[in-house]
């Protein structure tokens, strides 16, 4: 194995374990995985932040919402499939909203909570060096893919069938997606924290994965 990946792999395992107060603060990661994304020399979509927008309505999310990605995700692919590419169903679900119901959504790229430690996590350095090194191929990545909303609550498709694998939320039917306002994304209370390191659609679409991810046309 390359020492470089090596050495990110360490870093990558001891710092996963140890999830700082601020990282919970969900605007703030996000903003900062804005200055990640354009660091890293790469797009981050068109993305508006909107006081007016609410996706939070009589106290479930939007009906419209709810019913757009039912119909035309969980309710047509597997779990399996689901579970298994958060990449092309966040993205099919992004164009749905945008040409369906003219909401836009940004791609959002990050980690998540698990018995306190995150999971689908790699550093913004190892990320970066997957970015720079396009013979650096291997199969997957630890990296997981939602959208952020304009009012900054997630729709996360293929969380609920990932967590499956481990045994865990199985009073959830899998063709729910998760949705998080996540204004109220506190330690200890949320059910799956969520934490943002890169946004848009340009990271999955320039790196090398063996086998190679499948894209939405759009």
């Amino acid at each position: 194995m390359n020492l470089q990946v090596a050495l990110y792999d360490w870093y990558d395992n001891y710092s996963r374990k140890r999830i700082s107060e601020k990282e919970y603060n969900y605007k703030y990661m996000f903003e900062k995985a804005i200055k990640n994304t354009k660091v890293l020399g790469l797009q981050t979509s068109y993305f508006q932040p909107n006081n007016n927008f609410n996706s939070y309505i009589n106290g479930s999310v939007d009906t419209n919402i709810n019913t757009i990605i039912s119909k035309n995700i969980l309710q047509k692919f597997l779990q399996e499939e689901i579970r298994n590419n958060c990449f092309y169903f966040s993205e099919l679900a992004q164009n749905l909203l945008k040409t369906e119901l003219n909401i836009d959504s940004i791609l959002t790229l990050g980690s998540v909570e698990y018995k306190g430690e995150k999971v689908f996590y790699e550093s913004l350095q190892k990320l970066k060096f997957r970015l720079n090194n396009k013979n650096f191929k291997t199969t997957g990545i630890k990296l997981h893919a939602w959208l952020t909303l304009p009012d900054y609550s997630i729709i996360d498709i293929s969380i609920l069938s990932a967590f499956k694998c481990y045994k865990e939320f199985s009073e959830y039917d899998y063709r729910q997606f998760y949705y998080l306002r996540t204004q109220y994304q506190k330690k200890g209370e949320t059910y799956i924290p969520h934490f943002p390191i890169l946004v848009g659609n340009d990271y999955i679409h320039n790196i090398s994965l063996d086998p190679i991810i499948t894209f939405v046309s759009i």
